[in-house]
């Protein structure tokens, strides 16, 4: 399994600072759920461990090996122990569920066999719950559906390290607990460590080993779900508690 460490992360665009000092120790098979506000820099957060964009200054390791110093060819390398589940899940319209899910296969073991090509498909699919819908086209799929070809194909790699970005952005409450259900069982099926970037509460309770929240371009506050529910500070705990604020908000109309 993959662990990554960020040490004393900055990173600016045009003189604005848009990350400060960020120090986070992503543990070997752990989920950890990133939360802030709107603008607070989680999509940032999430490029700069990818490697998509470099910091202005720190360190990022994956497995010791600091990635802001490699070459593109090496960080192509590093980045094969990597899979990323985007918001609304990127699927390429004009292919089928079984050719998304093999693209990157092909691209990287051109002598993958169609055979063992196949049996990856329906392992994956079998995983995320999606048997049978090999070619099926994403506009055929629900959003929740499209969600998990997402998954699979981030899998299809056999990552050591899952990053998503919103993963349950968009989603009815129902298919929300089956997202978060899949997130948790993918971390025990596959062993995953898993940086889950959210904004949805009630999400990031139920998947969350730690959950860390951005707040003015620094970590805040970092902890266990339970700890972050029950912290005194003003900004954890308003941040935590806005649900139940907009719920009682509501009732009293």
């Amino acid at each position: 399994m993959t662990g990554i460490k960020l040490t004393d992360v900055h990173y600016e665009v045009d003189d604005k600072i848009i990350l400060n000092q960020i120090n986070l120790d992503v543990r070997s098979g752990e989920i950890i759920s990133v939360m802030g506000q709107s603008g607070s820099g989680k999509t940032t957060l999430l490029k700069l461990m990818t490697g998509l964009v470099c910091p202005t200054s720190g360190q990022i390791s994956v497995d010791d090996q600091d990635i802001c110093r490699l070459t593109p060819r090496g960080l192509d390398v590093v980045r094969l122990k990597m899979g990323l589940v985007f918001q609304y899940a990127a699927l390429l319209d004009s292919l089928t569920v079984y050719d998304n899910i093999v693209f990157a296969v092909r691209r990287h073991r051109p002598k993958t066999s169609r055979r063992e090509l196949d049996e990856l498909v329906e392992t994956l699919l079998d995983a995320v719950q999606l048997e049978g819908l090999q070619d099926r086209y994403p506009a055929e799929l629900s959003g929740g559906q499209q969600k998990r070809v997402g998954l699979a194909r981030a899998l299809a790699m056999q990552p050591s390290l899952i990053f998503y970005d919103e993963p349950t952005s968009g989603l009815d409450p129902l298919t929300c607990f089956a997202i978060d259900t899949l997130i948790v069982n993918t971390r025990k099926r596959f062993g995953v460590t898993s940086v889950v970037v959210s904004h949805n509460i009630p999400s990031v309770r139920r998947i969350s080993d730690r959950v860390a929240l951005l707040y003015n371009g620094n970590i805040h506050c970092i902890g266990t779900p339970d700890e972050m529910m029950a912290s005194t500070d003003e900004v954890v705990s308003e941040f935590m508690h806005a649900d139940d604020e907009h719920l009682a908000v509501s009732e009293t109309r």
